[in-house]
């Protein structure tokens, strides 16, 4: 094999990928599409939770449960036989304490009675970032060696300081994701509602609410998930809602009915000419040498349409093992049941496949980027074009055999 580098220093390309990289490793560690909640005081309930299919199940301590004791009791009973019930390793399970703002003793309560079996804590009602940094000290002093951290999901909006701390929250200790509601906070500013009564679309304080969910939670490098549909009777206004928390970037929503979560995970897989677009996009613009722009069908790609599509094909095939990740590998044809990987690494080829493509056509010497590595085929016929190149790189005259194993021998000639 003739392989020519073109030793200068590597391209910068290799800059934009870690955001990208530590978005897809986040995302890869747990998928919270669905976030459904279970009332911890209703044995019911709790006795499907883990066969619904929801990614994460949240056992309500707050608004749902009337007496605390109580759902505290049931929330306890459920947690410790839960790690032997079907469908536990695939599913996680936080608990929603009652505010910090409420007595201490409630919320403190509420983190006992879930601390032995809870994967977190979901945190309503939360206003600063310090509220955040107390859980973190309580939960540091519960925990030891034997146990895995605790993780936390805010609620993010449901006062008007926590809007205007938004940003300061998704950063916060041990958070993996935020939401958000506006039922709370329409009590609090006084609203009439929180739809229009016509279009049933928000109302515009509480969509500016769901805006800066996304992107605080983006800016902070945790998952955003939206808010709840009330209507569990509406299937149709649910799936128009999910689909619109997609198009804009949310990873996830609650959901209040098991009916929700299917029709949720349908709604947030990509499409097939989602996927297809993504894959062309991906793999054009790997083979292309010039990372300024590339045209496909007419539309000019550039580096933000590669980072997108790659979180496209991320989310394809969310289906996780029993540590909660899933595979990234992707159909780049059109054969539904191709599973042809774009990831290289398992080709075993080295970190710079991903920057720099094996195989590069139709480009003008001035189009070749400083670190490219062009690997020469094997069985492929050497052109008097390729003695040019050679030449002009090396400065050698002499010929390049058509014969690659031929040239093995005179090597020492080139």
């Amino acid at each position: 094999m003739l392989t020519t580098l073109l030793l200068k220093q590597q391209a910068t390309t290799k800059r934009f990928l870690p955001p990208l990289q530590r978005h897809l490793s986040s995302i890869s560690d747990r998928r919270r599409r669905s976030v459904h909640f279970v009332p911890a005081d209703n044995d019911k309930f709790l006795s499907k939770a883990l066969t619904l299919g929801a990614d994460t199940i949240v056992l309500d301590l707050e608004d749902s449960v009337k007496d605390k004791q109580v759902g505290r009791e049931k929330l306890r009973a459920f947690l410790d036989v839960a790690n032997s019930l079907p469908g536990r390793s695939t599913t996680e399970v936080l608990v929603r304490i009652n505010p910090l703002s409420s007595s201490v003793d409630d919320w403190r309560e509420d983190i006992a009675a879930g601390f032995d079996g809870a994967d977190g804590f979901m945190v309503p009602k939360v206003e600063t970032q310090d509220e955040l940094k107390l859980l973190d000290e309580t939960l540091s002093g519960m925990e030891t060696s034997n146990n895995s951290s605790k993780v936390l999901l805010p609620i993010a909006t449901e006062t008007p300081l926590a809007v205007m701390n938004i940003a300061d929250i998704a950063k916060g200790p041990r958070v993996c994701a935020i939401t958000w509601g506006c039922e709370d906070l329409s009590a609090v500013l006084g609203s009439y509602s929180t739809r229009d009564n016509n279009s049933g679309a928000y109302l515009d304080v509480f969509r500016h609410c769901q805006t800066m969910c996304l992107l605080a939670a983006k800016a902070a490098g945790v998952q955003a998930i939206d808010g709840v549909y009330q209507n569990v009777r509406d299937m149709d206004g649910f799936q128009n809602e999910a689909n619109y928390a997609k198009s804009i970037g949310f990873d996830g929503k609650l959901t209040l009915h098991p009916g929700q979560i299917s029709a949720l995970h349908k709604v947030l897989e990509p499409t097939r000419k989602e996927r297809e677009e993504a894959a062309m996009i991906v793999t054009m613009w790997e083979r292309s040498i010039q990372k300024g722009a590339i045209e496909i069908d007419g539309k000019m790609i550039d580096l933000p349409h590669y980072v997108r599509a790659k979180k496209v094909l991320a989310r394809v095939g969310a289906d996780k093992d029993a540590s909660g990740e899933q595979g990234t590998a992707v159909s780049t044809g059109s054969n539904e049941g191709s599973n042809t990987s774009i990831d290289s690494k398992k080709e075993g080829h080295d970190d710079d496949d991903e920057v720099f493509p094996r195989v590069c056509m139709g480009k003008f010497f001035e189009d070749l980027e400083p670190g490219l590595k062009i690997r020469h085929f094997l069985t492929r016929t050497v052109t008097e074009a390729d003695n040019v190149f050679f030449t002009c790189l090396t400065l050698n005259p002499a010929p390049i055999h058509l014969d690659h194993e031929l040239s093995k021998g005179n090597a020492s000639s080139l």
